[in-house]
């Protein structure tokens, strides 16, 4: 399905002069599910347009000098793409052993601040939903079903508020849902990643999971979808109605860019005695068929 968007970002300062302001935003770019991503017309110009060569995640950077008290700016990114389904009809009896020492696996099993596969009702949780088996597919759909029987949903306001949160709260919303699968999965030594990106029947930020399969590699999991609508988002399966704005960890040249949001949109915003400074913003997502 071909797709025309709109990303506006608008950012409000609210209380003093700043010498400068940094804004990061993710550029869209083409994924295996999303290809024929055309700019329309990004505003202002971005002062860096950047693709990562390591995890493909495309980057826009402006930066702004002088921005006054009770002044706004507004970013706007316009495109086309076209979205495809996904689809995997997965053998279990063909999913290879991991390469431990890989990259994949080592960057995508280890426990992270959002995706605490350490903590020890995490690991327990895990192992046991997976009991005795070995199985890297059949522990992953196990964990899969057990994260949407366990949790419940809830709209939850600001930044994803992590595993530990899910799994003591039983409830949250597709950020909570996908960050106790993450973790869950790592826990059993199962590579898994965060794709963030939007719906676009209703124009909603959201976030799902991809698990990492030797000889099928990365393979969608929704687990909040599931619920909704177990047909259309089955493990292995994504209609051709999402949008993807990042996957895994963000780099640029090789460095981490920590404290992105739940769409993974941030601002960098520090005034001339370098002290972190919050800002208001909003984010407004369309979508219409092309």
């Amino acid at each position: 399905q071909r797709y025309e968007a709109t990303i506006s970002i608008k950012i409000v300062n609210p209380e003093k002069y700043l010498n400068s302001l940094d804004v990061w935003s993710m550029k869209p770019v083409e994924w295996e599910s999303q290809q024929n991503v055309s700019i329309i017309n990004v505003t202002p110009i971005p002062f860096i347009d950047y693709i990562d060569p390591d995890s493909r995640n495309g980057l826009y950077k402006w930066v702004f000098t002088s921005f006054s008290k009770e002044s706004n700016l507004t970013i706007i990114e316009k495109f086309y793409f076209t979205s495809y389904e996904i689809s995997f009809d997965i053998d279990p009896n063909k999913i290879g052993e991991y390469n431990t020492s890989s990259k994949i696996y080592r960057d995508f099993t280890k426990s992270e601040e959002e995706f605490q596969s350490d903590h020890r009702g995490i690991i327990e949780l895990a192992n046991m939903t997976t009991g005795q088996e070995k199985n890297p597919y059949l522990k992953a759909t196990k964990l899969f079903y057990k994260v949407a029987e366990y949790m419940e949903k809830e709209k939850t306001a600001g930044d994803n508020k992590g595993a530990i949160y899910a799994l003591s709260n039983k409830k949250g919303d597709c950020g909570e849902y996908s960050a106790l699968f993450i973790a869950l999965c790592r826990a059993s030594g199962i590579p898994t990643r965060p794709i963030y990106g939007f719906l676009t029947n209703n124009h909603e930020t959201h976030m799902w999971v991809e698990v990492y399969f030797e000889g099928y590699g990365w393979v969608p999991a929704d687990p909040y979808n599931y619920d909704l609508h177990p047909t259309q988002y089955n493990f292995g399966h994504m209609p051709n109605r999402i949008f993807i704005l990042s996957k895994g960890n963000i780099t640029m040249q090789g460095e981490p860019l920590e404290n992105f949001g739940r769409v993974r949109y941030w601002v960098d915003q520090k005034d001339k005695t370098n002290t972190n400074y919050n800002f208001l913003g909003d984010i407004v997502i369309s979508c219409n068929k092309a």
